[in-house]
């Protein structure tokens, strides 16, 4: 497992392995108002589902729920996906998940630090600075769904679809992708990284045979 070790105190004693992010796909009117009330979300002002990933350091990525109605916040489908309690029983507490500003900071999970707590020169400005150039890499893992698989990525789904089902079978097969392939953004941030074996296997992606057999993807 790749382990995020940067030259800064708080990057190398915060054990972030994973990045998580939400991702909203838009849909069409549906026959049930009820159903359009839940899925509209006045953010991205329009109708659609909530999706969730987690994405590790070698840009596989080890969990994802959905599709959740469209007005979910980050924090609900982070306790709605059980991460909270999921991630310790798998991973401890050494190794961690960091997520944007909109997520619940907690023993298993990180974000940045808020503003005002972050002076410029300081070294959580530094750390802040230095996670959103990470973090990117959950974005990347969307962006391959768009590119690769535009009827699940950016596809505006009817009422008679299924874009849940759609958009899992999609994140299945980038998964299957990285291991073939690696991640682009691995190998642009993180080839300078030191390797800690901790408690977990030091290794990139798996094959795409062990993976699909049922494989660790870290």
């Amino acid at each position: 497992m790749l382990v995020l070790s940067i030259a800064t105190p708080f990057m190398m004693q915060s054990g972030i392995i994973a990045f998580v992010d939400g991702k909203f796909l838009r849909h069409c009117a549906s026959d049930d108002p009820n159903v359009d009330k839940t899925n509209y979300s006045g953010y991205y002002k329009g109708r659609g589902n909530k999706f969730q990933c987690v994405v590790l350091l070698n840009g596989m990525v080890c969990h994802f729920v959905g599709p959740l109605p469209g007005k979910a916040s980050d924090a609900g489908m982070y306790y709605t996906s059980m991460l909270d309690e999921l991630w310790p029983a798998a991973f401890g507490l050494w190794f961690r998940i960091f997520g944007d500003s909109a997520y619940p900071i907690g023993p298993e999970l990180l974000k940045a630090w808020p503003h005002n707590q972050a002076p410029a020169g300081s070294p959580q400005r530094a750390f802040n600075r230095l996670m959103n150039k990470h973090r990117t890499i959950i974005e990347h893992v969307y962006g391959k769904v768009t590119s690769m698989f535009k009827y699940a990525g950016t596809h505006l789904h009817t009422k008679n679809e299924d874009p849940g089902t759609a958009f899992a079978v999609a994140i299945l097969l980038v998964n299957c992708h990285t291991t073939l392939y690696g991640s682009s953004m691995t190998s642009r941030f993180y080839s300078g990284l030191a390797l800690k074996s901790g408690s977990l296997t030091l290794g990139m992606p798996p094959t795409l045979e062990s993976y699909l057999r049922g494989a660790p993807t870290h």
